[in-house]
Order: C-alpha cells, then structure tokens, then sequence
C-alpha cells in the first residue's frame, strides 16, 4: 500500500489503512485529542462568527453610506436642473435684451438722419441703449458664472456617478 493511502496518528504516530481506522483508534485511545480538535473546531467558528459579524457591521456602514451618497447625487443633479432652467431663463433673457439692443440701434441711426429737432429725442434713447447694454454684461456675466457652476456640477455628478 502506498504512503499516500496511510493515514497516521498525531498523537502516537502509528499508521492505519483508513481514515475511519484512525478516527476509531483517536477515539478510543486518545480521547482528549478529540475534544481538543473540538474545541479547536468550536473557537475557529466562534472566530468565523465575529467575522461575520462584523462583515455585516461593515457592509450596513456601507450601505448608510451608499444611501446617503445617493441622496447627496439626487440633490446635485436637482440643483443642476435648477440651474440650466436657470441658464435657459437667462439665455432667452439676453436674446429678448440684444434683440431690443438691435432694435434700439437701428431706431438711432434713423434718428440721426432726421431734423435737429429730434437731436434731445436721440440722446434719450442713446441713454436707454447704455442701460440696455450694462444690462446685457450683467446678464452676460450671469450666464458666465451660471454655466462655470453647471460645468462644476456635472463634474461632481460625474465623479459621484463613477464612485457609485
């Protein structure tokens, strides 16, 4: 018979045919051993136990924390929602604002051509041009800083996305 086919004692050394032979001759003439393999058997679930445990522990944190980064990317992407109704708001605002910028201008130079008499008329409107243009900047500038936080929040939601 073959070695790989003997099975040996750990306690007294001596070899059986059969593993069912060893656990006979264990149980019989080394009956601590048995207990203590027991015992061995029984910390090593107790262990296994704690580690579960806390492998559930760790997996609820993570689940909390999932949840929570979900709220978080909802709140994002609603407020880029808001903000590119936002944009829209003032992107049709600027458009109506350089329509009627192009309109007052035209009237101007119109204006220009007629008699002397409408010279105070002119200036008038020159003023109103001037307001309509820092309105205009103004409005430009919000669309600026509107678009720079809309590329900042797509760039979170993006990351989040790629971390969730």
């Amino acid at each position: 018979m073959n070695m790989a086919d003997k099975h040996t004692c750990t306690v007294c050394q001596e070899t059986f045919d059969s593993e069912k032979a060893l656990h006979i001759h264990e149980s019989k003439k080394h009956p601590s051993k048995q207990a203590q393999d027991l015992q061995e058997l029984i910390q090593k679930f107790d262990e296994e136990a704690s580690r579960v445990e806390d492998l559930k522990s760790k997996k609820e944190e993570l689940e909390d924390k999932l949840e929570e980064e979900k709220s978080r990317n909802e709140d994002l992407s609603d407020t880029v929602e808001h903000l590119r109704d936002q944009k829209e708001d003032l992107e049709e605002s600027l458009g109506a604002k350089k329509n009627r910028i192009d309109e007052l201008e035209s009237q101007v130079k119109k204006e220009k051509q007629q008699e002397e008499e409408l010279e105070s008329e002119v200036e008038d409107r020159e003023e109103r041009i001037s307001e309509l243009k820092d309105d205009r900047d103004s409005l430009e500038s919000s669309l600026a800083d509107t678009e720079n936080l809309i590329n900042k929040f797509e760039t979170q939601v993006d990351e989040m996305d790629e971390k969730l």
